[in-house]
């Protein structure tokens, strides 16, 4: 496929041309080896003395020359040109190959064009982009790395991944690193501190890279997610307080609840106490007789037990009464004994059960 070229040193005519250079040229056999090699290789003559006698004295190849030029129907098309000296009996023969390099020319311009448009976005991103080795240590960042880390550009590249995590940030980066070297990528969330002072929170998504790199490194791109940090945690917090301030919500519905319940048993109390009171100053009142009838100390004993219980039973009434009203507390003078043979009479017939 590449076109070849044999010129006679010492006349400067072709000898030999193949097919591929008649398609190059777009030309004849006949009508290329005319034109001779200043028609063809876009050089002058005296050009093309001096390179073919350097060939000659130097005695190997010369280096590849790469150049532009028109076909025959004016289309332009990129070679490259390797030229070699071989001794005939008849002198000095140059040899040269001429490769059509046009589609790994425009390959090489769309490569320009996409490393250019690359390197635009990267240095437009509003993400930190960067690259680090397997120790963490900076090898590239871009403006959005100074941006939100506050150092300049020269001084990040001076430093080490773990120099921008906050104390409690570094602790994991050994982690970090480790799962980057055993599953090629990792991704998580990292603390940082900043240049002022000030802590922020990165989302980072970073991958190996080794192959076409002569040694392993690390691609990183971090994302600025400190404010969803903070609402997150804000939001947090909220949740934490619904839920104490829904615990309070049900203890005071719980003591509604129980203090309806108190005023229930309360007005029940109330009920009972009044209907068991007028049967009891009754009983009172026919003791009080019978006391008056009988003379003997064996009848008046009975009566006296009987007077006992109807003040027990008075007493009892006069605490639910109490606890119906529900009164104010108020201090008293009180017989702590009485107060005590109270509450257990009260509970005797539970503990009892």
């Amino acid at each position: 496929a590449d076109a070849i070229y044999l010129v006679d040193r010492t006349s400067m005519r072709f000898i030999y041309v193949n097919d591929a250079a008649c398609r190059m040229q777009s030309r004849g056999r006949e009508d290329l080896l005319a034109l001779g090699p200043d028609g063809v290789l876009s050089m002058s003559r005296e050009e093309l003395e001096r390179t073919y006698d350097s060939i000659i004295a130097g005695g190997r190849g010369a280096e590849p020359i790469e150049m532009q030029r028109q076909r025959k129907d004016g289309s332009q098309v990129w070679v490259e040109l390797v030229s070699r000296a071989q001794r005939s009996s008849d002198g000095w023969m140059i040899i040269t190959v001429v490769r059509d390099i046009t589609e790994h020319k425009r390959a090489e311009s769309a490569l320009r064009e996409s490393e250019d448009r690359y390197r635009d976005i990267v240095e437009n991103s509003g993400d930190l982009i960067c690259t680090h080795d397997l120790e963490g240590k900076l090898l590239s960042v871009n403006a959005a790395g100074s941006r939100l880390t506050g150092y300049s550009r020269e001084a990040l590249l001076r430093m080490n991944m773990a120099d921008l995590l906050t104390r409690g940030a570094r602790d994991g980066f050994a982690a970090y690193l480790a799962e980057i070297r055993t599953k090629g990528a990792a991704r998580g969330l990292m603390q940082i501190r900043t240049a002022d002072g000030t802590s922020r929170w990165l989302e980072y998504h970073n991958t190996l890279r080794t192959e076409g790199v002569a040694a392993p490194v690390v691609r990183g791109m971090a994302q600025d997610v400190t404010e969803r940090k903070l609402a997150e945690e804000a939001l947090r917090q909220e949740h934490t307080s619904l839920l104490k301030s829904q615990q309070e919500l049900f203890d005071a519905h719980e003591s509604l609840a129980e203090a309806a319940r108190l005023e229930s048993v309360g007005r029940l109390a109330a009920g009972v106490a009044h209907e068991v009171k007028n049967p009891l100053t009754i009983i009172r009142l026919g003791v009080d007789y019978l006391s008056k009838q009988f003379s003997q100390g064996s009848n008046q004993e009975v009566l006296d037990k009987v007077r006992g219980a109807i003040d027990r039973a008075d007493n009892v009434i006069g605490d639910l009464l109490g606890f119906s009203r529900q009164k104010p507390f108020a201090p008293r003078l009180s017989n702590i004994n009485e107060v005590i043979d109270n509450a257990i009479n009260l509970t005797k017939h539970e503990i009892k059960r």
